[in-house]
C-alpha cells in the first residue's frame, strides 16, 4: 500500500502550525477548492486543511482515545474473516510450546522441588507461561495486522492472502522482534518468582514480602516503559519495511515526548481487553471444571486436563481480545505519525488514489 512507507524526503512549505509533514514527491497542492478532499489550495506551494476526511474506519486527523478504540472495533467488524483467521493461526502456533510444557509439568515433582509452589500454584504458573506465549502472539500480530489496519483507514478490506503477501517478506524480522520483546518482559517476572521462592524456602517471611513488593514495583515499571516505548516497532517494521533494531529506534523516536499519552491509551485498551477476556473465558472455565468433576480423573490426569482446559479457554478468549489490542496499537502508530509528520495529508492523497477520497 502506498503512503505507509518511511518519510520520502523534505516537505514543501507548510502554513499549519505543526512540525513539517513528510509528503510524497509532488506534494498535495492544487490551485482551487477540491470538495472531494476538503482542501483549499493557496498557490502552488501551500495547502490548508479545511475538513476532516473519513474514507475508512477513522477520520484522517490526529485521534482521541475514543477514536482509537472505535477504530479498533470497526477494523474487526469490517474485516472479521481475515482478522480472526490470522489471529487464530498465530495464537495456536505460539501457544503450542506453553501447552506442551503444561502437559509435561503435570508429571513429576520438579515444580515442588524448586519451591515454586510456595509462591504460585502449578496451574497459575503454567497459565503464566501461556500468557507469555500469547504475549508473543500479540506483539507479532500488532505488526502483522498493521497492514490490515492501514488499509482499513483508507476504506479497503484486504483478504488473508493479501495480508500474508505483505507480511511474508518481513516474517523473520517480525518474529525476532516479538521474541526479543517477549523475552524482555518475561525474564524479570520469572526472576521475581524465583527470588520469592528462594526467600520462602529460607523461611524468611520478611525477605519474601519485601522481595515481592519491591520486585513487583520494579517489574511493573520496567514493563510499562518497555511496552510504551517499543509498542510501535511492529507497525514500523511491516509498514516501513525496517529491520528489528531500526524498527525499535523508530518506535522510540515516535513515542518521544508522548509517553504518558500513549501509556494511558495502552492502559485503557489493556483494561478493556481484561474485561472482555474474563467475560469470554469464565464460561469456558466453568465447563472445563464441570467436565473434570464428572469424569472423576486421577490427580495427575486432573492436573493435566485442568492445564489443557485453561490453555484452550485462554486461546479462544484471546482470539477475540488480541485483534482489538493489535488494531489499537496500529492506530496509535498512525496517530503519532499524523501528529509528528503530517501523515494525515499523505493518507488523504492515498485515499484519493484508491478512489475512496470522498
Amino acid at each position: 500500500m502506498s503512503g505507509f512507507g518511511p518519510p520520502p524526503g523534505a516537505p514543501l512549505e507548510e502554513t499549519r502550525r505543526r512540525p513539517p509533514a513528510y509528503l510524497p514527491p509532488g506534494g498535495l497542492t492544487t490551485g482551487a477548492v477540491d470538495p472531494s478532499v476538503g482542501m483549499r489550495g493557496r498557490g502552488p506551494d501551500r495547502v490548508l486543511l479545511v475538513t476532516s476526511h473519513k474514507p475508512g474506519i477513522i477520520s484522517l486527523r490526529p485521534m482521541t482515545l475514543g477514536d482509537v478504540v472505535d477504530g479498533a472495533v470497526k477494523h474487526i467488524r469490517r474485516n472479521a474473516g481475515a482478522v480472526f483467521s490470522a489471529t487464530l493461526v498465530v495464537l495456536a502456533i505460539s501457544s503450542v510450546p506453553a501447552i506442551l510444557v503444561a502437559a509435561l509439568g503435570a508429571q513429576g515433582s520438579w515444580f515442588s522441588d524448586l519451591g515454586a509452589d510456595a509462591v504460585i500454584d502449578r496451574t497459575s504458573f503454567f497459565g503464566l507461561l501461556l500468557l507469555f506465549g500469547i504475549g508473543f502472539a500479540s506483539l507479532f500480530l500488532a505488526g502483522a495486522l498493521s497492514y490490515s489496519v492501514g488499509e482499513a483507514a483508507l476504506g479497503r478490506r484486504p483478504g488473508l492472502a493479501e495480508l500474508w503477501a505483505q507480511v511474508r517478506g518481513q516474517l523473520l524480522p517480525l518474529i525476532g522482534l516479538a521474541a526479543l520483546l517477549t523475552l524482555g518482559l518475561a525474564l524479570p517476572a520469572l526472576l521475581l518468582v524465583l527470588l520469592v521462592a528462594l526467600a520462602t524456602q529460607a523461611n524468611s517471611l520478611l525477605a519474601a514480602v519485601l522481595t515481592s513488593f519491591a520486585g513487583g514495583l520494579m517489574v511493573a515499571a520496567w514493563s510499562a516503559v518497555l511496552l510504551t516505548r517499543t509498542c510501535l516497532a511492529g507497525a514500523a517494521l511491516v509498514l516501513e519495511r525496517r529491520m528489528v533494531v531500526d524498527a525499535l529506534n523508530r518506535s522510540w523516536a515516535l513515542t518521544r515526548g508522548a509517553f504518558w499519552r500513549i501509556f494511558v491509551r495502552l492502559l485503557v485498551v489493556g483494561l478493556l481487553c481484561v474485561v472482555v477476556f474474563w467475560v469470554v473465558q469464565l464460561p469456558l472455565l466453568v465447563v472445563s471444571s464441570v467436565l473434570g468433576d464428572i469424569l472423576s480423573l486421577s490427580p495427575s490426569l486432573d492436573a493435566m486436563v485442568s492445564s489443557l482446559g485453561l490453555a484452550v479457554a485462554t486461546l479462544l478468549s484471546m482470539t477475540v481480545v488480541v485483534p482489538f489490542a493489535a488494531g489499537a496499537i496500529s492506530l496509535v502508530y498512525v496517530d503519532q505519525r499524523m501528529r509528528l509528520e503530517g501523515f494525515d495529508l499523505v493518507l488523504q492523497r492515498a485515499a484519493r488514489a484508491t478512489g475512496n477520497g470522498s
